[in-house]
């Protein structure tokens, strides 16, 4: 008679110990016994710390934690495990010596697959909802590169972009960097030159002395120089580089906001050249009468 103590599951590994007969019992039979339960214990060692505690552990919030208990787990269930459940599978007798640990090490070491799969099954919806919660990762962008195309300066053979090019002439399309034309233009004021285009030797932009083109320091030389020419005066109202039809007449008329103005007095335009009458006075009042005589 069996033990009351011993379960059904112990009383087969029993019986698979000792044989259909006790009297021709086999060794070969508890030890194919033990390697079938090895192999279906290492099936569901498989399916649940390497299948279910993996896709389980995006639930839980343990992190390394979780990790270093599966480990311990898994190190338990093949190096102390498996020797117990050997021992007490071939030591089964029918007393109840070995029964209560044979049971004992059965229920630790049962493979829990078919519940933990029903427990996996079931918390999917919650698995889809935090792949639905979870933010998705940070996309890096690639820095995007935008080429610009290059002139080469005729002067110092260098490429520029549009921006580094000087805009000084309006029906010349010669390239020059802005360098290259600050130097041009210092080496006319201090010859004492026109100052021309370098390209075409028309006059320059009217805009120019209000562009960047040109230093701070270059633009006031401009400017100073451009009213001992003859041909030049700078408008009254905006102030730009404005150019006389003929050397003879006094009109000027600025290409820019087209004012016209005197070129004698560099005001507003007038018929009648009084303002040389009054630009003789104002000598003689300064100089002397005896000195604007002679």
């Amino acid at each position: 008679m069996a033990s009351p103590s011993s379960s059904p599951l112990t009383l087969g590994y029993r019986f698979a110990a000792k044989g259909l007969d006790p009297a021709r019992a086999s060794p070969a039979i508890p030890v194919v016994a033990v390697l079938l339960y090895v192999l279906y214990c290492a099936l569901a060692y498989v399916v649940t710390f390497d299948v279910l505690l993996v896709r389980l552990r995006t639930l839980l919030a343990f992190g390394a934690a979780l990790d270093a208990v599966a480990v311990a787990a898994k190190i338990g269930y093949v190096f102390v495990g498996m020797p117990m459940l050997y021992r007490h599978i071939t030591q089964a007798e029918e007393g109840t010596d070995h029964a209560p640990a044979l049971d004992a090490c059965l229920l630790l070491l049962a493979p829990w697959a078919l519940p933990l799969t029903f427990l996996y099954a079931a918390t999917m919806p919650l698995q889809s909802l935090y792949g639905l919660c979870k933010p998705p990762p940070p996309v890096l962008e690639k820095p995007s590169i935008e080429y610009q195309a290059m002139t080469e300066c005729k002067v110092c053979l260098e490429f520029y972009t549009a921006e580094k090019l000087a805009a000084y002439c309006d029906t010349c399309t010669t390239p020059c960097c802005i360098a290259c034309f600050n130097n041009y233009l210092e080496h006319r004021l201090t010859s004492n030159e026109t100052l021309c285009c370098p390209g075409c030797k028309n006059h320059l932009s009217p805009n120019l002395l209000a562009s960047n083109a040109i230093s701070f320091d270059t633009r006031e030389a401009c400017a100073a120089h451009c009213l001992t020419q003859d041909e030049q005066r700078i408008c009254p109202r905006c102030h730009q580089l404005a150019r006389k039809g003929s050397l003879r007449k006094r009109r000027v008329i600025c290409d820019a906001c087209k004012t016209t103005s005197c070129a004698d007095c560099g005001k507003d335009y007038h018929l009648l050249p009084t303002c040389r009458d009054k630009a003789f006075e104002r000598y003689c009042r300064e100089t002397g009468p005896a000195r604007a005589k002679g």
